[in-house]
């Protein structure tokens, strides 16, 4: 391969997830999950038809056909497969997703599937407690079992858990359904026991699937110091050890960072280690790393005299809202001045895509996927299309920074856009859209859903075709 040149079997593609885009909440036997109450709130749409992506399958997928896409990243929702999480199989909900491989199949669009993204059953949760109990684990791999076996045959790239560092850190998607402060409490808890449940997962997909690849998927968030003071750079790596490393070579190597596990002495309970757990993950070897990226962070040195400050997300999307975390004698966050933001405050940096991929590959030298990556605005549609150049413009930047990486040795394999269609986006319902297409809703009503093609998908159609050649 040239350099200069994306790899001939550069798998172009874009996403969804299933709690975030199906809708169809009760239909074709499927139950609630834990997500689908985390997405109730005042002013804001549900997810009990979201995008409707479950009635509306086949017209999607022959959007994509059009756009050349080579692979779809989507979840198997666990409530529509087995509705209480484990016992009894729904066999309407394992017939849907042949039915959306059928779909992918018939334009050779090869599938990308993620085994938890959220959606935990509802049931498990009020059995169990959630995450925090070992028993869901033994239901998720019962769960994931039930996935290889029916469509192994058909997918040969299986992510386990979306984004385990994201909800580590900050919560939400149902995981704090008994409460916001039993999860600061257990958090490590819950996140051990997902390691747990990814390496058997692994374990089980290379037993059942030996053809497969399996690995995990890290919302991945740089961290530049905000001047060249020393205290500022180890703040900027405090920050990152906490928020990506730490997950990383948990769920990649086995290990526990000894100074993060030290930084949430006192703040919640420690990870409950039992015999063979450090063994089980240090034996589970992935095959590829996802990664979503959105953003990049900058920290400064924070005092041990300063007041601790929580993050405060800017939900409602007006710019400037957003609340930096403070943590006295770890690191104080603070926006980046050399960049411009999104109206959510998300800085919009294509060179940290380029600085991500650069430091996992080099540490894990595993092969590489974006499955997420995309910026949020509101959007009205007039009656034509959605003139999107703000868009095209940052996948424009950040495929280009990806072409870079690839230049200076990364073996990136694909890359997917967040999201395909406009869907229910975490926290802010259908106001905040990320899609290629534009559904044809809104926050207070239904309307048709009609799918209408965005600039930005033209442009993306057009970059397929052409292999990158002009970024």
């Amino acid at each position: 391969m040239n350099k200069t040149e994306f790899p001939k079997d550069f798998l172009w593609g874009t996403s969804i997830s299933a709690y975030q885009a199906e809708g169809g909440l009760l239909d074709g036997g499927r139950k609630e999950s834990v997500a689908d109450y985390s997405t109730r709130k005042e002013g804001y749409a549900d997810n009990s038809v979201t995008s409707d992506f479950y009635h509306h399958y086949k017209e999607d997928i022959a959007l994509l056909g059009e756009l050349g896409a080579k692979t779809f990243r989507f979840s198997l929702a666990w409530p529509r497969i087995i509705p209480d999480g484990e016992g009894e199989i729904n066999p309407e909900g394992i017939r849907f997703y042949h039915q959306v491989l059928d779909e992918l199949e018939k334009y050779g669009i090869e599938p990308i599937v993620t085994l938890f993204h959220y959606d935990l059953p509802l049931t498990l949760q009020k059995k169990y407690g959630g995450w925090k109990n070992r028993a869901v684990i033994d239901a998720f791999v019962d769960f994931v079992r039930v996935c290889l076996t029916e469509f192994g045959g058909r997918i040969k790239k299986f992510l386990t858990i979306n984004e385990p560092d994201i909800l580590t850190m900050y919560g939400g998607h149902g995981l704090d359904f008994a409460g916001k402060e039993e999860f600061a409490e257990t958090k490590l808890i819950i996140n051990h026991h997902f390691a747990l449940a990814h390496a058997r997962a692994v374990r089980l997909c290379h037993e059942l699937v030996p053809d497969a690849m399996i690995g995990p998927v890290f919302g991945y968030v740089p961290v530049y110091p905000a001047t060249c003071d020393p205290e500022d750079v180890i703040a900027a790596k405090n920050i990152s050890d906490i928020q990506n490393s730490f997950f990383q070579e948990l769920f990649l190597n086995g290990i526990y960072m000894e100074n993060v596990l030290q930084f949430y002495e006192g703040r919640c309970l420690p990870p409950d280690i039992e015999a063979g757990d450090m063994e089980l993950l240090q034996s589970a070897k992935s095959d590829l790393i996802a990664l979503n990226y959105y953003k990049s962070d900058v920290a400064k040195a924070c005092p041990e005299e300063e007041e601790e400050r929580e993050m405060g997300g800017n939900i409602g999307g007006k710019k400037g809202t957003f609340v930096y975390a403070k943590m006295p004698g770890y690191y104080e966050m603070c926006p980046n001045p050399m960049l411009r933001r999104t109206d959510w405050d998300w800085e919009i940096d294509a060179t940290g895509i380029r600085c991500m991929l650069r430091d996992v590959y080099y540490r894990y030298r595993l092969p590489v996927i974006i499955t997420e990556n995309g910026v949020a605005a509101f959007e009205h549609y007039e009656g034509e299309t959605v003139e999107d150049d703000y868009r095209i413009d940052y996948h424009r930047k950040h495929l280009a920074a990806c072409k870079k990486a690839i230049m200076e040795g990364v073996n990136l394999i694909g890359y997917c856009t967040w999201t395909f269609i406009d869907l229910l986006s975490t926290g802010h319902g259908f106001c905040k859209r990320y899609g290629l297409v534009y559904v044809n809703r809104t926050d207070e009503e239904e309307l048709d859903l009609k799918r209408v093609p965005k600039k930005s998908y033209y442009w993306y159609r057009d970059t397929i075709k052409n292999g990158g050649a002009d970024l």
